[in-house]
């Protein structure tokens, strides 16, 4: 019943809340260079990919959370210095992309609202965006292709693309259906630049013609 947003408007970027069934928005947190968000299980909290934030030690990007009734944005505790792109949550678990603080390699990360960091992929990776989190428990990541002009669709812990010369934009849009076994990418059309939404089954085959 609600659509959650980050926005940059005339004072500054933040996040979002609006009726899905239309309405004015409400301001819920200011932030600096808000992405991808999303929401826990409950309801109660947004998790926001940051790249923009900046914590006490100088480290730029983070993910953070804040409260679905408005409040002050709180940093997860391990995810400083990621410069968080896509995120997605499911249950306790937050897997994001972004790049790893040591070496600034892309990589893909899991974390939680208590805190931590593992890294989930880090190997083989481009440019990793969007990024989706299966009722099975897998993870799929948008991630540039060497050309830099197209992305390929992945799935973590497997060593071959399921889709390739994808047009995301970036961060890129990846969703899966709730069923679990559709992959839905925003892209834009090659001949004509008009953006689409494109279907995928989780093993990679194209479900039916993009939507426009």
């Amino acid at each position: 019943k609600t659509v959650y947003f980050t926005a940059l408007v005339d004072d500054g970027a933040a996040v979002f809340k609006a009726p899905a069934a239309g309405g004015m928005p409400t301001r819920l947190a200011d932030l600096v260079a808000p992405g991808s968000v999303d929401v826990t299980s409950d309801g109660q909290t947004l998790v926001v990919a940051d790249p923009g934030v900046e914590s006490s030690s100088g480290a730029l990007g983070a993910i953070v959370t804040v409260s679905a009734s408005g409040g002050m944005p709180s940093v997860v505790g391990g995810t400083e210095g990621t410069l968080p792109q896509g995120v997605a949550v499911s249950g306790s678990r937050i897997v994001f992309t972004g790049a790893d603080p040591a070496d600034g390699a892309p990589a893909v990360f899991e974390t939680s609202v208590s805190g931590g960091l593992t890294t989930l992929l880090k190997s083989g990776l481009n440019g990793p965006s969007g990024v989706a989190i299966a009722p099975s428990g897998d993870v799929y990541v948008l991630d540039a292709e060497a050309d830099g002009a197209s992305s390929r669709l992945l799935k973590v812990g497997t060593g071959t693309p399921l889709v390739t010369g994808l047009r995301p934009g970036f961060p890129g849009g990846l969703a899966i259906a709730a069923n679990g076994l559709n992959l839905l990418v925003a892209t834009s059309d090659a001949t004509t630049g008009k953006g689409q939404l494109e279907r995928f089954t989780v093993s990679g085959t194209r479900a039916g013609n993009p939507a426009t």
